[in-house]
């Protein structure tokens, strides 16, 4: 995905953070791909500074979240089918 300074924002730490409604830590956590079953986070779109402060494309990260939710959308549904499944089976 390329980043068009015209139609697009960068996003810092702080600012997602913020988007996402969790701490540094957890962030961190995410961009590690530390968190089972999760879309894996994109990378940076630049880095400014000596290399030291990343930012993301606002489009990027909205994809990212959508990504995400589908995803969790589809594993919920297939969850609750297997159950609907086995209470048939088992006659619950």
């Amino acid at each position: 995905m390329s980043f068009n300074i015209a139609n697009d924002t960068l996003l810092g730490i702080k600012e997602l953070c913020e988007r996402l409604g969790v701490s540094k830590s957890t962030l961190n956590r995410i961009r590690r791909n530390d968190i089972p079953n999760q879309v894996p986070f994109p990378q940076p779109t630049v880095w400014l500074g000596h290399g030291e402060s990343p930012r993301w494309s606002s489009k990027s990260i909205n994809l990212w979240i959508f990504n995400q939710s589908q995803m969790y959308r589809f594993r919920n549904r297939h969850t609750q089918e297997s159950s609907e499944k086995m209470e048939e089976d088992t006659g619950l």
